[in-house]
């Protein structure tokens, strides 16, 4: 059994099989130093945040998912990675994931594993 899962994970890996994980940290217990917030340059957006720094340097990196919900779409933070995270500065286009019309439309939110929906400001460069 355990050998058959493994094996099916390492084939779905090498296929590119991307698996959408759900929230696993929230956003009051992720820390944030900064945003999240969308900025605007010219007609495009970046989901712009930066985590503190844990002094113990205890930060984990979790992965940024995203998906749609209703008529607008969340991003949220997945269970953290084993890699540490030092608190840098992240600058995602929302281009990269499709959804700068939401943007424009203020339909993009921060979603925690309660369920909450934060919607995210808009600042212009």
């Amino acid at each position: 059994m355990c050998r058959c899962f493994f094996l099916l994970v390492l084939v779905a890996a090498f296929a590119g099989c991307r698996t959408k994980l759900p929230p696993g940290l929230s956003l009051k217990d992720a820390g944030m130093a900064e945003g999240p917030v969308l900025i605007q340059r010219g007609d495009h957006f970046y989901l712009h945040y930066r985590r503190t720094v844990d002094p113990q340097g205890q930060n984990l990196q979790p992965l940024v998912g995203s998906k749609h919900k209703g008529d607008g779409v969340c991003y949220y933070f997945t269970i953290p990675t084993s890699a540490t995270e030092w608190g840098n500065l992240v600058e995602r286009p929302l281009a990269y994931d499709g959804y700068e019309e939401f943007a424009r439309q203020g339909k993009v939110f921060w979603l925690d594993p309660d369920g909450t929906a934060h919607p995210i400001p808009v600042q212009k460069d």
